[in-house]
């Protein structure tokens, strides 16, 4: 046994009459009806929390038993209520403290009041006590004051109320650093580690003496004193009183025996009487022997220091490593997870909850609740996938899609990646983990790249056909329109012949609409006040949508000029009035709205299809039957619709938002069922320079004086039925089908040729070359181009400039006639 000093123990004694009453008349006797009644009813709640290493206080023994000073006083209380605390080890103080606040642990048998634990513990009168100490290991040190720490590094125990107490008392004159247990805080003091460990001397005496170190020594007093209690969680006031009541029934012989049992008042300061007589007769060997066992202690100090060291340097990688997992985890945009197939346990990251809106109190992510948020048409597949992996032959990692419903109702997309990391051991899969990333945006680019391209594989559909189609159309119309002029006004023939006009009129009007979604039909925009445009629209939007809808005008206030062509507002208000009258079931009301509006980068954020800067908008509301989220995705596709078969064709809403695209605008919905929709176009504001263009005034078109027009087009019928329209206003007409046969035709005609009438697009050349060629043998020649090709294609040869004269097919009798005589007509 080594020196050292010890410091008397303050007790603290109390103690009342001792009872010789059985325990179930002992507990009548002691307590009322109302506490005997609650320990009955409540034998569960009698949870009892000890530390497994604070001996010879409270600590549990080889077999797990509770046992120490705090465990004999235990025992006595519960004899005198005739109950058994339910007893569970703890070996973390902190945690001890906070189940003890939270009421999941009842009783703390061994604990010193302080005013933060006062907070959720009631205190029973203190039943041992012992004094706060200074233990250091250089023997120069003694009778130490907190004055004489001034710079030195002084060891508590971590959450002890040693801990609190010295912290108050720093002031910056010492470093606390703060062990796990009184033993660690020994072996720092030991091995240099830190200077002083602050501790009662029960404890410390205890670990010194069992644990054998040599060079440590009380090397002064602090004024402070552990004086041990029950704490009873404030959850439980009438238990409180039970044992207050029991504690106060022990007498004092009692807690003197268990006293002295546990703590001891006195320890030898010299060596025993064998070890006296062993070195006597050892005395030729005593020098060897000190130096031997000097060595010894030399080299298990330096075993015990390096694999102190080593286990210090494994923590703090540890700690490090732990670190940098929660820093990467708090870093990621993805959801960790991690699946224990054995328990069933299922571990989300933060960032989990973050994705779908909700924090970790509000909801429990498990098996069950991540089943009852998935969309119900990816919940098997996802499932199927994780299956999959199950073959322990097979180890793939798998790699799957599926949507979770936040907590807003909106759905979430996730790309879920995962992979077995832990099998057991009979080759069956145990842990599953892997990331959830959101990819909500990526989906919805993707939906809109999908949007674009059926869009463009349709206007490439529209733009094929269009020039054969309207070539047809044109011949139709040209040749009914000639039949209408040569037939008698009152028989038959007109009125059929105004069906077959009417007919093309549709036909034309549905290529309209296939080009104008696919942004491909030639416009002519123009500067125009929105106002004006949708009012002069206004009677006959009223007469398409019926009387029993009203149709209401609200125009903005000094709206903004916008450059776009006229005819396609008109478009756009016959299809938005069509689609919000057949929303609406009976009686309604559609509103019209225009206004300025200025947007900025944050509205861009949340309509990836708009850009910042100046707009002018036409909202058109309606009470209808509203969309949901679904339909708001496809309402722009062609051919998509929700009405019947033969009710609609599925073009307006996309020519619309064809149009839009075209003129750099965008299209916002805001819809809910039941409760109608507004679909706002947003058209840029014009910013350049406004000039005032004077409308010219349609005079009747004047006929022919006998000018020359050679007619140069590849489809055979077109060319007749121009050449009959010509030659009926006057006109000597030539016609060509091909262009070298119109070059042919020229070399041998010996007089003058007015103007060239010819298509754009040809199988030899085109129109535009064609016309050069012949401008240099005929310079003052006129030319009217012509095509039933989209703007593109015709752009692409160089025709739609402002000085050249064009005419779009299908025309009629009347466009063709005043198109020739205002070329010819132009210097």
């Amino acid at each position: 046994m080594f020196p050292f000093f010890l410091i008397a123990l303050q007790l603290f004694l109390s103690g009342p009459i001792i009872f010789s009453l059985r325990a179930e008349d002992r507990s009548f006797a002691l307590l009322s009806e109302e506490e005997r009644t609650w320990l009955n009813q409540n034998a569960d709640r009698l949870t009892l929390f000890f530390n497994v290493e604070f001996p010879p206080i409270e600590f549990s023994s080889s077999n797990g038993d509770f046992i120490g000073l705090g465990a004999d006083v235990i025992a006595l209380i519960e004899s005198r209520l005739g109950v058994a605390f339910i007893k569970i080890p703890s070996d973390d103080w902190n945690e001890h403290l906070a189940a003890l606040e939270r009421g999941d642990c009842a009783i703390a048998p061994v604990i010193v009041c302080n005013e933060e634990r006062e907070r959720y513990a009631f205190f029973t009168t203190p039943y041992a006590s012992a004094p706060v100490v200074m233990i250091a290991a250089n023997k120069a040190w003694t009778n130490l004051t907190f004055d004489d720490l001034a710079g030195k590094r002084v060891a508590v125990v971590s959450g002890f109320v040693t801990e609190k107490y010295m912290r108050d008392r720093v002031h910056g004159r010492f470093e606390i650093v703060t062990v796990n247990n009184v033993s660690e805080g020994l072996y720092d003091v030991s091995f240099g580690e830190v200077d002083v460990l602050v501790e009662n001397l029960a404890v410390a005496a205890y670990h010194i003496e069992k644990e054998g170190i040599p060079n440590l020594h009380v090397a002064g007093v602090t004024d402070y004193s552990f004086d041990w209690s029950v704490g009873i969680s404030r959850k439980h006031p009438l238990l409180f009183n039970a044992i207050q009541k029991a504690l106060a029934d022990i007498s004092d012989d009692e807690l003197n025996a268990i006293r002295k049992r546990w703590i001891s008042l006195s320890v030898s300061k010299g060596l025993s009487p064998e070890t006296i007589l062993i070195l006597k007769l050892a005395a030729l060997f005593t020098a060897l022997l000190v130096l031997s066992l000097t060595l010894i202690t030399v080299i298990l100090k330096r075993r015990l220091r390096e694999k102190l060291s080593s286990l210090k340097q494994t923590q703090d990688e540890l700690r490090e490593s732990e670190q940098r997992y929660a820093r990467a985890i708090s870093a990621t945009t993805d959801a960790i997870w991690e699946w224990n197939l054995q328990t069933g346990h299922l571990y989300v990251s933060p960032r989990w909850y973050e994705i779908l809106g909700y924090s970790n109190q509000e909801l429990e992510m498990t098996i069950e609740s991540w089943n009852d948020h998935c969309h119900p048409d990816d919940r098997e597949k996802t499932n199927d996938a994780i299956r999959r992996m199950f073959d322990a032959s097979d180890s793939i990692k798998f790699v799957t899609e599926y949507r979770m419903r936040a907590k807003d109702g909106s759905w979430k997309w996730i790309l879920m990646r995962g992979d077995v990391v832990e099998w057991d051991e009979n080759g069956k899969p145990l842990i599953l983990s892997g990331t959830n990333t959101d990819i909500t945006e990526r989906k919805k680019l993707e939906t809109r790249l999908i949007q674009s391209q059926k869009m463009e594989a349709i206007g490439r559909l529209a733009g094929g056909i269009a020039h054969d189609f309207n070539n047809m159309l044109g011949v139709i119309i040209g040749y009914a329109e000639l039949a209408m002029d040569e037939a008698d006004p009152t028989g038959p023939i007109p009125s059929k012949l105004d069906e077959i006009l009417k007919a093309s009129d549709r036909a034309a009007n549905l290529t309209r609409q296939l080009l104008a979604f696919a942004c491909q039909q030639t416009i002519h925009p123009k500067v125009i006040d929105l106002n004006e445009t949708i009012d002069g629209m206004f009677k006959m939007s009223q007469r398409l949508i019926g009387e029993d809808i009203t149709l209401s005008w609200l125009p903005g206030e000094e709206l903004w000029w916008v450059k776009i062509d006229p005819t396609q507002i008109d478009q756009i208000l016959i299809n938005m009035c069509v689609n919000a009258r057949d929303a609406i079931q009976g009686c309604g009301t559609i509103t019209i709205e225009t206004k300025n509006i200025s947007i900025d980068d944050s509205f861009c954020r949340s309509h990836p299809d708009s850009l910042p800067g100046d707009y002018v908008t036409i909202a058109i509301s309606d009470n209808g039957c509203g969309m949901d989220k679904e339909t708001q995705m496809q309402i722009f596709e062609p051919f998509f619709t929700t009405k019947g078969v033969g009710k609609g064709t599925g073009l307006g809403l996309a020519t619309v938002y064809g149009i839009v695209q075209q003129n750099n605008g965008f299209i916002n919905i805001d819809s809910e069922v039941g409760l109608g929709s507004t679909f706002t176009i947003f058209i840029p504001r014009f910013q350049g320079e406004l000039l005032t263009e004077l409308n010219s005034i349609r005079r009747e078109i004047p006929r022919g004086e006998g000018e020359t027009i050679l007619i140069v087009e590849d489809d055979f019928l077109l060319l007749k039925m121009a050449q009959s329209i010509l030659e009926t206003q006057g006109y000597h007409v030539l016609f060509a089908s091909t262009p070298s046969e119109a070059v042919r035709l020229t070399e041998k005609h010996p007089s003058v040729i007015h103007l060239l009438l010819t298509d754009v697009i040809m199988p030899e050349m085109n129109g535009r070359d064609l016309a050069q060629l012949l401008l240099t043998s005929y310079p003052n020649l006129k030319c009217l181009f012509m095509s039933g090709y989209t703007s593109d294609v015709i752009d692409h040869h160089g025709v739609l400039k402002d000085d050249v004269q064009f005419i779009q097919k299908p025309f009629s009798v009347q466009d063709l006639a005043f198109k020739v005589h205002e070329t010819l007509k132009r210097f």
